[in-house]
């Protein structure tokens, strides 16, 4: 049975390959599975930030990282972790010069999504292609919602690119709200805010060891 419980670094590489896989075009996922692994380790454990990993015994089928405070995230990893990231990305950019300037655009990030102090946000969740429609996205943003919740938020937000259509598809069709829109990469980025729910439905108990798991974040 899938159940969802808080990432720990051995998690980190399955859930970027997992990133990876579903959004193999966008600017995080050209920086490589070793850097995407490396930035959802500190996310993960950093102050401002969670992470989860839905698991099938020991195997990461799908994950969500997000944070509590974009711009405290990014002060948290940059001071704590600059030389590390510094470095794999210079050693990336001796291959592909052109990641530089979008490196660039990554840092004003915070301020595009201009989030306020009742909202958290999700950076990132994903189900391996042969887990899709079994239910395990809905037990990751349930633990996502419950890991806003905890930490006072009353509003989750989520940066869609504007060419995912099924995805922006998906939060019109539940009337979340689109917040704003902003250019990055050259390409159209939706922000939808999501109500965080007051509590779990009935029956879903398979996301309680992730609730456990907040204090190792």
């Amino acid at each position: 049975m899938v159940h969802v419980r808080a990432m720990r670094t051995e998690d980190t590489l399955p859930a970027a390959a997992i990133h990876i896989e579903g959004q193999p075009r966008t600017f995080l996922s050209s920086l490589g599975s070793a850097f995407v692994a490396r930035l959802f380790d500190y996310t993960a454990h950093s102050p401002q930030g969670f992470g989860f990993v839905a698991v099938d015994g020991d195997e990461v089928v799908g994950f969500a990282v997000g944070t509590q405070s974009n711009a405290g995230l990014f002060r948290h990893v940059l001071t704590r972790h600059a030389l590390p990231l510094t470095l794999a990305v210079l050693r990336r950019a001796v291959r592909r010069p052109s990641i530089l300037p979008k490196l660039a655009e990554t840092l004003r990030y915070p301020a595009a999504v201009r989030e306020k102090a009742d909202e958290a946000e999700s950076l990132s969740r994903g189900v391996r292609g042969d887990w899709q429609g079994k239910g395990v996205g809905s037990l990751l943003w349930q633990a996502v919602n419950q890991a806003a919740r905890a930490r006072g938020a009353r509003f989750i937000l989520t940066t869609v690119d504007e060419a995912h259509t099924v995805v922006n598809a998906w939060h019109r069709e539940r009337q979340h709200e689109l917040v704003r829109t902003f250019t990055m990469y050259g390409r159209t980025m939706t922000v939808y805010r999501i109500p965080v729910e007051a509590e779990l439905p009935t029956g879903e108990t398979a996301v309680i060891s992730a609730v456990e798991g907040l204090s190792n974040a």
